[in-house]
């Protein structure tokens, strides 16, 4: 039996000595790459899905329109009664469309009940 040598780990003698003697450093190191290239790879991957879920959609939002209008105009590929027209229908349906929020009633006392404040100004 071989002398355990003093501050070495258990767990390393015992992985230590069930290691085969004749491996090849050109395997192992060929191993490691591959390892290394998989993580590499991988985190390639969950960067480009991440990028494109959290990425704030542009060709749906009005600002991402008007900029594809601006350079079609500035291309030549609208003139600019063309250009004008479109930017003013869609100023329209925008003022028109209030973003998907209620408008504030005028008439109503600052602390009343409404949808928008059912506590009534409360705190509840």
């Amino acid at each position: 039996m071989m002398p355990v040598p003093t501050g070495m780990p258990i767990a390393l003698l015992t992985l230590a000595q069930g290691a085969p003697r004749n491996v090849d450093s050109t395997r192992v190191l060929l191993w490691s790459a591959a390892l290394i290239l998989l993580v590499l790879v991988g985190a390639v991957v969950i960067m480009w899905i991440r990028r494109n879920l959290f990425a704030p959609p542009s060709a749906g939002s009005p600002g991402g329109i008007m900029d594809d209008l601006r350079r079609m105009r500035n291309e030549g590929q609208l003139t600019e009664a063309e250009y004008d027209q479109v930017r003013k229908n869609m100023a329209a349906r925008l003022a028109k469309s209030d973003f998907g929020m209620a408008k504030p009633d005028p008439k109503a006392k600052p602390g009343a009940y409404s949808p928008d404040n059912p506590s009534g100004g409360r705190g509840r």
